[in-house]
């Protein structure tokens, strides 16, 4: 009699990509009042989430909150949704801009993973 391996499934999937997508949040930040220049895809690890500080210094530090497309202001990580998109302001006010109408495919990736 030949005893045979267990095969329990035939799908391959590498072990990283589990590992990574429970790890990383990733947001896409326009600049306030400035429609031209594309959002900016920024990674987040689950480390960086906790310290809403370290989040809103992604951008050279001149952010000062994260706003909703429709103006509201973000105030903790846990606000932040995977994939959606977000606008940086820094002191001056949130400019209700057609952001979410003339956004491009691809912008600047930040990686906030080894911060």
């Amino acid at each position: 009699m030949q005893i045979r391996p267990v095969v329990h499934s035939r799908i391959i999937v590498p072990a990283r990509w589990k590992r990574i997508s429970n790890e990383l949040c990733t947001i896409n930040v326009f600049t306030s009042g400035d429609i031209l220049v594309p959002p900016a895809r920024v990674l987040i690890s689950k480390h960086m989430l906790t310290s809403w500080e370290n989040i809103l210094a992604m951008r050279t530090g001149a952010v000062h909150r994260l706003c909703m497309l429709n103006g509201r202001t973000l105030h903790e990580a846990y606000e932040l949704e995977n994939n959606q998109y977000y606008v940086a302001v820094g002191v001056e006010r949130f400019q209700p801009l057609p952001y979410y109408q003339l956004f491009p495919s691809k912008g600047i990736i930040y990686n906030l993973t080894d911060a």
